[in-house]
């Protein structure tokens, strides 16, 4: 069993790693060691608990190299102790791999992923990974579990609780491995989607087989109720409430290897996959806006969906955002394990209005001409915000960074280009002092819905579906969205210079920049980034086309000082053209809400005559406590 000895020499394992470890660096851990502990007394007590240990850490507090240390250390001691350690990437795997095989004798380890199951594999994916291929030999996914440590990436764990299979992840030798570190929440919502006319080909195919025809009819009444459904009412949700009872028993009779002389298989077994689904209820009618598909009744879609997350025993999440994580957010049991709070006190943070016409930038429907007056815009804005031979992150949509020359993006800077969406944790741009996140990393609103039904065990109802069919989401596909955002700004954002910390858990000093909606910075950054001092603001004064949005620009320039302030009536008018009859449903508005918890409020006239007010006291944010306090 895990003792003291061995947290000790794991500790002396990782100093001699990174040349550190002192106070805040053990107490980090600590609680990292307890989670292991606690979980590989799970497994040896065999009674089948499966609520996962969770380590949520901050970005920086070294939770991978101690992780390694500790894998490498229980090795040395413990004779019956085995370890699987699980990353979202390949090349995270690869530098896993790396850091294991300087540890542990080469019989103890081993990785597998797509590009270490063939030399051409590995050539197509990097230098680093054919180098390893070449000399180590391919891997061949058996190999996992004769190994007692272990390094995949999210994809083969998952696939292994999906199937309910032994992939030598969970197990080692056939029995459950003492600890498996998931490093990441990983993305387990499975989405699939089929169309009218895949249905259109199922039932084609169905009718070539004689005792397949009455299924062919059936088939193809769903699709014509499908398109039926999707073009009734402006909703772009419903409920695929296509086939009776008895037509989705009658489906169970279809082996699809009997037309394995089909032209397309993929989408025969995507349709009837969707189709299957409507009688569960976990699966919803999609229709996209018309004017973007160019059809009269949109694009229309089936979009079935499943949550593939499987806890098992001895099971150790590492994430540093884990309470945006969508299994967080939807309630899931953890055993919750937490180092010291990092300290942002040295962040310096700016919020930049994008101008106008860029609000869409992350949509398909951005062209090329937007695009690269956007590029053109964002090379200006960081010469304008950085000094001569500074080393810079950008991080951007993946398309805008294709219009971007990433050879010499800014002639004067050491820029360093990232994308959303990319593998997060890397110590890449660790010592980048500006980072500049442009827009955000968005994803389609019916995705947002099926990770809020398929994460929370729902069947799609009315209900559910309204939550996505307005102009904006509510509830919990709102919920799903903002964390979905949030989690990818701090991630990325902590890619910079702030991963370093001080002794203290301080972060080192770093300034960011950052376009994202400004009402959700608002009301996330003292939460994201504790101890920050109140961010600066960049205007665009052609994006200040209404009131609310003038009234909130000049709302966050007037809380700058970090005094008490009061704005008459009159002033206001004067720089935003609101009447003091208007200011309350102006201060009321969505731009300006999230000032609300920063200090601001509306005071009333009083008399008849008085004119009402706008009154700034700053707050203090307790993030541990989720309060605040007047100062």
């Amino acid at each position: 069993m895990m003792n003291d000895e061995i947290f000790h020499h794991a500790c002396t394992i990782q100093h001699e790693i990174t040349g550190k470890n002192d106070d805040f660096d053990i107490q980090c851990n600590t609680a990292l060691f307890q989670a292991a502990q606690a979980a590989f007394k799970d497994v040896m007590a065999n009674t089948g608990t499966t609520t996962p240990h969770l380590v949520n850490s901050g970005t920086g507090t070294g939770k991978t190299t101690f992780c390694v240390a500790l894998i490498a250390a229980s090795v040395a001691t413990l004779s019956d102790y085995s370890a699987a350690y699980v990353v979202p990437t390949i090349d995270e795997a690869q530098k896993v791999f790396d850091d294991f095989a300087k540890l542990l004798p080469p019989v103890a380890v081993r990785i597998h992923t797509s590009a270490h199951e063939s030399e051409d594999a590995a050539q197509q994916h990097g230098a680093a990974i054919l180098e390893h291929v070449q000399m180590r030999g391919v891997s061949r996914r058996a190999d996992l579990t004769q190994h007692r440590v272990v390094v995949c990436t999210h994809e083969l764990w998952i696939k292994e609780g999906e199937h309910k299979s032994d992939f030598g992840v969970r197990r080692f030798n056939g029995a459950p491995r003492s600890n498996v570190f998931l490093d990441e929440f990983p993305d387990t919502v499975a989405t699939v989607e089929a169309g009218p006319a895949d249905l259109d080909e199922l039932a084609d195919e169905l009718h070539r087989v004689p005792e397949y025809r009455d299924l062919a009819t059936l088939v193809r009444n769903a699709a014509n109720a499908f398109r039926d459904r999707c073009g009734d009412g402006n909703s772009r949700f419903k409920t695929a409430t296509l086939l009776s009872p008895d037509d989705q028993a009658a489906l169970k009779r279809i082996d699809l290897t009997r037309l394995s002389d089909a032209r397309d298989m993929a989408t025969l077994h995507r349709a009837l996959a969707v189709l299957s689904a409507t009688g569960t209820g976990r699966c919803f009618l999609f229709r996209s806006k018309a004017k973007t598909a160019g059809q009269a009744d949109g694009h229309m879609m089936l979009v079935a969906y499943d949550d593939r997350f499987r806890p098992h025993p001895g099971l150790v999440i590492l994430d540093a955002t884990a309470d945006f994580a969508p299994q967080v957010q939807a309630g899931h049991d953890f055993r919750r394990y937490s180092g010291p709070q990092v300290s942002y006190r040295n962040l310096s943070l700016t919020h930049i209005q994008e101008p106008a016409g860029f609000d869409r930038i992350a949509s398909r429907a951005a062209s090329a001409e937007t695009i690269r007056a956007y590029v053109q815009w964002i090379k200006a804005t960081v010469k304008a915000n950085t000094a001569k031979d500074e080393t810079v992150l950008i991080v951007l949509p993946k398309k805008v960074a294709a219009e971007l020359d990433t050879g010499n993006p800014i002639p004067g800077r050491t820029v360093m280009v990232a994308t959303w969406g990319m593998g997060v944790g890397s110590n890449a741009y660790r010592n980048c002092g500006a980072v500049f996140l442009f827009s955000e990393f968005h994803k389609p609103r019916h995705i947002y819905l099926a990770q809020s039904l398929a994460n929370r065990g729902k069947v799609a109802t009315h209900d559910d579906l309204r939550q996505a069919n307005g102009a904006q989401c509510t509830g919990p596909v709102d919920a799903v969205c903002k964390a979905h955002r949030l989690r990818q700004f701090k991630q990325m954002a902590c890619r910079g210079r702030i991963r370093q910390l001080d002794a203290a858990g301080v972060a080192s000093p770093m300034r960011l920049f950052t376009s994202m909606d400004r009402a959700l910075f608002l009301e996330s950054y003292p939460a994201l980034f504790p101890d920050a001092p109140p961010p600066a603001f960049i205007d665009d004064a052609d994006a200040q086309n209404t009131g609310p949005k003038r009234l909130a620009s000049v709302l966050t320039q007037a809380m700058q000082p970090r005094e008490p302030i009061m704005l008459t009536a009159d002033s206001i008018a004067d720089s935003t053209g609101i009447a003091g009859k208007a200011l309350k449903r102006a201060f009321q508005s969505k731009q300006c809400r999230p000032l609300h918890p920063l200090g601001w409020r509306f005071v009333p006239g009083e008399g008849r005559k008085a004119k009402p007010a706008l009154r700034f006291d700053p707050v203090t944010f307790q993030t541990e406590r989720f309060g605040c306090v007047t100062l």
